[in-house]
């Protein structure tokens, strides 16, 4: 889903004399400028015809066509020890951001179960009755009520559900022939269940856009969906001419002429993603504001041949028929971070220098970070800035990036580049962690950068050369993060003055955590890996760290818990997910997480529970639920929920329910 050429900025093909800039200036309006579907089919079309390319090749005997060009033309392909307190109220989906709703298999609303069904058997929405007989808790209880089947050519990616609409939204990926040339495009799917009968779920709409799911979000009765799309039959800029002799120039210009032809009767409006209700004849373009880079900030790159489009589109629940606003522009993003009031759209910088070569040289990476507020059911373009260091890859990447309550933007990159030879220049270079805090300026939407983290007051590196980051988190006003080589150093970067960070403390333990979650405001749970230090950091079994981080000068690791050898693991170490926490009345939270123990080379999956006593900053492990079947190894889309005192183990498209205390 996220390739090379769909991070390729439409810009990078046309040549224009760049200025020296001074750092994050990207000019009047900007680093993405309006621009109309005209222009930028000009730009396109001026940029092909640069890259014309006529060639002469001796003709084989089996080769009948006097013209070869490239076609994209293909099929579709198949996506593929206190007094026991009795819980109340129900867990719900472990997101970011509270109030910031994410897409996953399971949701719940306190008495139904619903689970999205795709990894076995014929996809389907099902739905459970947590009350069904519920006189006496036995394994009649947890019955299912419903099962809605699903479309077995889609891939299905998660789930909302919105209890005010009475409504269950799927998003799933496909394929789609869009403009009847057998040229076959990604496409998101957005189906609207009505379950306001819960033993009668029906799909009230089926929305069909074109383009790559990259992530999506819900904010009240708002989805937001971020979708790549790339032009995929662009004409081709090349020919190669049967002849034994070389071609004249006469004879290249008549073929040139001929690829001119073909570029210019190509159509930008035709290609415009698209989308449509389900069974309808017609579609329209969902693009309504389209930019480019501001070409005057840019100098060309290398010329390819595709171009890519991203748009953030938000999508009103509550209207009947689809009201679609979007923002699009040329480019993929590829890491995403949504506040409640604004998206963040991510992306590896391209480019060549926009700024100062000692800010932002050549041999670090960069990333550029573009803000759109939102404005009832409207999103707009607020501005872009640019970071060193690069995001992750994976579901936790988010978690990089935090916006205060003042709206600045706070980012934590990796710097792979790291040596300590450029400390001199610059001590952010030689780092392989930076932390980077960005301030709106609205006047020439651009985020600027308050300050960065190490510096030449605090050039202290943020980890030692080769040591990677694993988990991030920024939480209020505290960023806090883990890297790894050989031992886990946690950092501590106090945030409350956005333009002075400042490194408070760090705290060095064996293994390292892929992802922190907080207890409290004081309290972090790392989820991880132990790991041997005498051994050049050789990954051991799973572990779980309480960290307890009221001073932020000595953070500390009040308890930790190992589980199992090499080998074992949870989906909780790559998505968030996969972890379930439901806090009690007496500071005391439960957390539900799967695990494949691996024992003498033995893996067994299973819901381990756990308590953390934010009083007593204690953590401590109160059993497992394996239940009966084939519950070994995998687990990679395992997840938990509680209603009350009860705990629900979905694995394998499959409920299984126990109490938490069972005896």
């Amino acid at each position: 889903m996220k390739h090379l050429w769909s991070r390729v900025l439409l810009i990078t093909l046309i040549s224009i004399a760049t200025p020296t800039l001074k750092a994050e200036d990207f000019g009047k309006g900007g680093f993405l400028q309006p621009i109309t579907v005209e222009q930028a089919e000009a730009e396109i079309k001026k940029a092909l015809k640069e890259q014309i390319e006529i060639r002469a090749y001796v003709p084989d005997s089996t080769v009948t066509t006097a013209t070869m060009e490239s076609s994209n033309a293909q099929g579709a392909p198949r996506p593929v020890a206190r007094p026991v307190l009795k819980a109340r109220g129900a867990s719900k989906t472990n997101v970011q951001v509270e109030g910031v709703d994410e897409a996953d298999k399971v949701k719940n609303d306190g008495r139904y179960l619903y689970s999205l069904n795709s990894d076995t058997g014929t996809p389907s929405l099902r739905i459970h009755d947590t009350l069904f007989n519920n006189k006496e808790f036995n394994n009649k209880d947890l019955k299912q009520i419903a099962q809605l089947n699903l479309d077995q050519r889609l891939d299905y990616q998660g789930m909302y559900l919105v209890p005010a609409l009475k409504q269950i939204v799927i998003i799933a990926n496909g394929w789609e022939n869009y403009f009847g040339n057998n040229n076959y495009s990604p496409s998101t799917h957005v189906l609207r269940v009505n379950i306001t009968q819960p033993t009668k779920p029906v799909i009230a709409q089926h929305l069909i856009l074109q383009g790559n799911t990259q992530t999506t979000r819900r904010i009240n009765n708002r989805l937001y969906l971020v979708l790549n799309t790339y032009f995929n039959d662009l004409p081709s800029t090349y020919a190669a001419i049967p002849s034994k002799t070389p071609l004249t120039e006469q004879q290249k210009q008549v073929e040139k002429n001929k690829v001119m032809q073909k570029i210019d009767q190509w159509s930008l409006q035709r290609v415009l993603p698209q989308y449509k209700l389900k069974g309808a004849t017609t579609s329209s373009s969902y693009v309504k504001q389209l930019y480019k880079a501001n070409s005057a900030t840019n100098t060309p790159q290398p010329p390819v041949h595709w171009y890519s489009l991203s748009s953030l589109i938000t999508l009103n629940l509550a209207l009947d028929q689809p009201n679609l606003d979007s923002q699009t522009y040329f480019g993929s993003a590829n890491n995403f971070y949504f506040s409640n009031k604004a998206a963040y759209l991510a992306e590896d910088y391209l480019g060549s220098a926009v700024v100062s070569e000692s800010l932002y040289p050549n041999y670090i990476s960069t990333t550029l970070i573009h803000k759109f507020g939102f404005q009832g059911n409207n999103t707009n373009y607020r501005g872009t800035g640019m970071v060193n260091g690069t995001l992750g890859w994976n579901e936790l990447s988010s978690f990089q990036m935090d916006e205060d309550i003042t709206g600045n933007l706070r980012v934590v990159t990796y710097n792979s580049a790291n040596q300590a030879k450029h400390a001199s220049v610059d001590p952010v270079l030689a780092s392989p962690v930076i932390v980077t805090a960005l301030k709106e300026n609205p006047s020439t939407k651009q985020l600027i950068t308050l300050s960065r983290l190490p510096n030449k007051q605090q050039p202290k590196a943020l980890g030692k050369v080769g040591e990677r980051l694993y988990g991030a988190r920024l939480i209020n006003n505290y960023a806090y993060f883990v890297t790894f080589r050989n031992t886990d150093p946690l950092y501590v970067v106090d945030m409350t003055d956005p333009s002075r960070l400042a490194l408070r403390g760090e705290l060095t333990i064996p293994g390292f955590s892929d992802y922190l979650h907080p207890i409290t405001d004081t309290l972090l749970l790392g989820v991880g890996k132990d790991a041997d230090a005498q051994a050049g950091g050789q990954v051991k079994g799973f572990k779980l760290s309480l960290f307890d981080v009221s001073n932020p000068r000595q953070p500390k690791e009040v308890t930790n818990l190992i589980l199992g050898e090499s080998g074992s693991n949870s989906p909780a170490n790559y998505n968030h997910h996969a972890l379930t926490s439901l806090p009690l009345d007496n500071r005391l939270t439960r957390v539900a997480l799967p695990i494949t123990v691996v024992e003498k080379g033995q893996g067994i999956t299973g819901l381990h529970k756990f308590e953390v006593d934010a009083a007593r900053k204690q953590l401590k492990q109160v059993g497992a639920f394996i239940p009966a079947g084939e519950f070994h190894w995998g687990g990679w889309n395992d997840r938990s929920m509680m209603i009350g005192e009860r705990l629900y183990y979905y694995h394998e498209g499959q409920f299984a329910e126990t109490r938490w205390h069972t005896n």
